[in-house]
């Protein structure tokens, strides 16, 4: 019976993981492109003048993306450590990598609402760019939680199958791209600049990563239910 209700909530919980990316994505799209870091003090301020409802509710969806994140990496956690079945080291090294990187998510939601609610239209131009500064370069570091929390989990499923050989090989490519994008600190304009076009390459991979281990919970948690029904 406790594993039954197990794995129910395992599929609650991939379904929230499905949520929290609609949100993000339409958050990330609902006030178009934002400037880069080599974006001019001038193309900033009217980011966020001309913006500033549409960035205010994009962080509500960010927030509410977090929340469903949080809830995601939990029924991750039940889900890998049934197929781990020893300490559960790793899923418990993956839940930490989750959790880490919603924390990072509101960090970063704190600073942009400093800038959006008041800042950009009232302070100089110095504390302007040191925050958004902050804003823009900090998502580099979203890289290191997200390569532990994919990591860990690839490892699960290169040892025990709890997911397919695509998706494994998927969270590779999601682990070297996401380091990689480290190197975006030193390069100073251009798409790959923090904040340029090309650095949500990363993200894309992560957010198809997700999509597809959150139907392989819903699926597989599901004929287990069904299993132990039976």
């Amino acid at each position: 019976m406790a594993v039954a209700e197990d794995t129910y909530w395992e599929r609650v919980a991939a379904v929230s993981g499905l949520a929290g990316l609609t949100l993000t994505v339409v958050g990330t799209f609902i006030v178009g492109s934002p400037p880069a870091a080599d974006a001019t003090m001038e193309r900033i301020r009217t980011y966020f003048a001309d913006n500033r409802t549409g960035l205010l509710v994009q962080m509500l969806l960010y927030g509410l993306a977090a929340a469903a994140l949080i809830a995601f990496v939990g029924g991750l956690l039940s889900y890998l450590r049934r197929y781990e079945v020893s300490s559960g080291l790793l899923s418990g090294i993956t839940f930490g990598g989750g959790v880490t990187l919603a924390i990072l998510i509101l960090v970063g939601l704190f600073l942009e609402i400093g800038i959006v609610y008041r800042v950009a239209s009232t302070a100089g131009d110095a504390l302007v760019r040191v925050i958004f500064d902050a804003i823009t370069t900090s998502a580099v570091f979203f890289g290191f939680p997200i390569a532990v929390f994919v990591g860990a989990a690839c490892v699960i499923a290169r040892r025990t199958g709890a997911f397919s050989k695509g998706i494994y090989w998927l969270g590779i490519f999601v682990i070297l791209a996401n380091l990689a994008g480290a190197g975006e600190l030193f390069i100073d304009s251009g798409p790959w600049t923090p904040g340029g076009s090309a650095t949500f390459i990363p993200f894309g991979l992560l957010v198809v990563w997700e999509v597809a281990v959150a139907i392989t919970m819903i699926s597989r948690s599901g004929r287990d239910q069904q299993r132990l029904a039976d």
